[in-house]
């Protein structure tokens, strides 16, 4: 059995999906409107929004557990633990 913490796939994380652009930009001879293919793309766009926001507050989930046990490393170091 490892020690805690070593080795262990992350837990609880929230799973951040990245859009998919849509196709009509792209697509020469797409049957979309320009209207309909306006409309996607600014839905696109809120969701990259949305996506960098979720990319945002995992990475912050993450860095904060990693540094405060930097933290304590330090702590003991700075009191001669070894």
């Amino acid at each position: 059995m490892s020690a805690r913490g070593v080795d262990e796939p992350s837990s609880g994380f929230t799973l951040c999906v990245a859009p998919r652009p849509p196709d009509c930009v792209d697509a020469p001879g797409k049957s979309d409107s320009i209207e309909d293919c306006e409309r996607r793309v600014v839905a696109y766009i809120s969701n990259v929004f949305r996506y960098r926001e979720c990319l945002e507050a995992e990475t912050e989930r993450q860095v904060r557990p990693d540094n405060e046990i930097l933290d304590k490393l330090k702590c003991k170091q700075s009191k001669g633990y070894r």
